[in-house]
Parts: C-alpha cells; sequence; structure tokens
C-alpha cells in the first residue's frame, strides 16, 4: 500500500512512528512509538534524526544502506527505511525526471474490434470443428462446443483482469480479450492449416513449424498479459515467458522417464491420420513395379550366396 502526504511550513519538526501523537502514523509492529524525526529546514531540505528507536532508522542509497546513530544528517531527498516500511522524502530541490511519453499500441488503440474479432474466430472455428467430424445431433455437440470455449475463454480473461485490477486498479477486460481471443484463434488455425498445407504440399517439416506456430502464439499472450496486468519489466516478463516452455518441457520429460520405468504401462501408438498418411513422395506403378523387381533379385543373390557358402546336404540313411 502506498501513501502520500504533503507537509510544508519552516522551520518544522515532524515525527513519524506508531504512536497517534506522531504527525506520521506507521502501522507497523517494527516500528517504534517515536521512531524518526524530519525537521524541515528554512532552506528547503530536511534533516533526519532516530529518536533512540530498537531496530533504527537506515537511509538507503544506490549502493549501500548506513543506519543513523545519534547523528543527524541532512539531505535534499531520501528514502528511509523505517522497521519495515520505506519512507522517501522529496523536496523542491529534487531533480525530476523527464516526463514519460505515453504510447498506444495497435493492441491498445484497437482492443474493442481486435477483441470482438477474436471471439467472433472462436465461435467460428469451434463450430467449424465440430461440423467437420459429421457427428449425429450436430446442432447440441456445437451448442456444447461453443458454450465450453466461451467458458474456457472468460475464466482466462477473468483472471487476468483480475489480476490487473489488483495490480493497477482497472480490469482492462477487452484488451486482456482482445489478447486472450486472437491467441486461442491463431493457434487452432494453425493446428487446422498446417496439416492442410502438409497434406498439399508433401513436406514434412511443416510438422515442427506447426508445433512453432501455436506456442508461439501462446507464449506472445502469456507476455502481452503479463505485460499489461503485471509492473514487470519487459526484460522480466520475457524471461517469466520462456520459462513457462522450459518447465512444461521439463515436467513432460520426467512423466516420460517414470513412464518408461513403469512396467504395468500399456503403450498405446499415436493413431495415423490421413495427412500424416499421405506425407511421402508419390511414384509411378512403373517404377513402383521396377523397385519390386529390384528387391526380388537382391534377394536371389542373398539366396544364391547363402546356399553356396552353406549348401543343403540331404541326410544320410
Amino acid at each position: 500500500m502506498q501513501l502520500r502526504q504533503r507537509v510544508t511550513g519552516t522551520p518544522a519538526i515532524y515525527k513519524v512512528g506508531r504512536s497517534l501523537a506522531c504527525d506520521i502514523v506507521l502501522d507497523d509492529p517494527y516500528v517504534a512509538a517515536e521512531h524518526t524525526a524530519i525537521e524541515l529546514l528554512e532552506d528547503g531540505r530536511v534533516a533526519i534524526s532516530d529518536l533512540g528507536s530498537r531496530n533504527g532508522t537506515r537511509l538507503r542509497s544506490a549502493q549501500a544502506s548506513e543506519r543513523l546513530s545519534n547523528e543527524t544528517v541532512t539531505r535534499t531527498e531520501a528514502d528511509l527505511i523505517v522497521g519495515r516500511t520505506r519512507v522517501r522524502i522529496r523536496t523542491a530541490h529534487t531533480t525530476l525526471a523527464a516526463e514519460r511519453l505515453f504510447r498506444r499500441d495497435l493492441l491498445q488503440r484497437h482492443k474493442t474490434p481486435l477483441a470482438a474479432c477474436g471471439a467472433a474466430a472462436v465461435l467460428i472455428l469451434a463450430v467449424s470443428s465440430e461440423w467437420l467430424q459429421a457427428p449425429e445431433n450436430l446442432a447440441p455437440k456445437i451448442l456444447i462446443a461453443v458454450v465450453a470455449s466461451m467458458a474456457i475463454v472468460v475464466v482466462w480473461i477473468g483472471v487476468w483482469a483480475l489480476i490487473t485490477r489488483i495490480s493497477h486498479g482497472v480490469w482492462n477486460l477487452r484488451l486482456h480479450a482482445a489478447i486472450a481471443c486472437n491467441a486461442v484463434a491463431l493457434a487452432v488455425a494453425s493446428i487446422w492449416l498446417f496439416p492442410i498445407a502438409q497434406f498439399a504440399t508433401q513436406w514434412t517439416w511443416l510438422a515442427p513449424v506447426k508445433l512453432c506456430a501455436t506456442g508461439g502464439a501462446m507464449l506472445a499472450a502469456l507476455f502481452l498479459h503479463l505485460r499489461t496486468s503485471t509492473h514487470l519489466s519487459r526484460r522480466t516478463a520475457l524471461i517469466v515467458t520462456a520459462l513457462v516452455p522450459l518447465l512444461l518441457g521439463t515436467m513432460a520429460w520426467v512423466q516420460l522417464q517414470s513412464e518408461s520405468r513403469d512396467v504395468n504401462r500399456l503403450a498405446i501408438d499415436t493413431p495415423i491420420y490421413p495427412p500424416e498418411l499421405r506425407v511421402a513422395r508419390g511414384v509411378e506403378l512403373d517404377e513402383y513395379l521396377a523397385s519390386i523387381d529390384s528387391i526380388k533379385r537382391a534377394a536371389n543373390r542373398n539366396r544364391q550366396r547363402s546356399l553356396t557358402e552353406n549348401p543343403l546336404v540331404s541326410p544320410v540313411k
């Protein structure tokens, strides 16, 4: 929790502590009743001294922190540790950083249409998935798929919106909806489109590309969620995002190792679908028959060589 308090009037002494008689009251059990004194000087600076507390008052700097004993230090600005509470003092002499330029990226400027397009794409993909399977009673299954898909997306958006509310004080529902819906749409579309492209082109190297595209869409969504809902820097958010696949891969490897040592485990082969079945170079009939003839000739040569080296001897009667 952050609390800002402005004090004026010089010279004046303001006390910091847990006592209600203090000018700045801290609800910290590690703070004395009267812990620190801050005196406003006529030249605009402040004089800081400890009032004999047991835990002391620490003056932080960029390099380290020092504990105030009986001396009084004078500063134009100060960063204090009182108990377990940080007290930052800023005066008129404090040099202010330049104003940061507020930049809104494409996602923030067009979050409403992006959220609408992403939600529509999720619905279309859910309906198309059920329709391609061509089951009986198609309408109820489409309804179940739509409700399930939207429920998962809504829960995901709600979790990140709650984190944003706690961190920044706003919900940003449309922003998180735009991120989540478009990420899900891209991931599902890549799962569909890459097998079709693989089936049409017969390129076997598209399978890892499909995995990278699907995982990249989800990791990009995680990175954007972290950046918009927390106070993490860009570098820290990238590190956290990179650790997720590493952690999942480690868990999958550990599970695979444990399953390989389980003698009671029944291995189930991966089902073969037409895209994987057709990923092979097509040959003409003559070329196929020629390959069979070459295999037969090689088999006959091997048989003759085997008979020459180990002739069959009829048993003696």
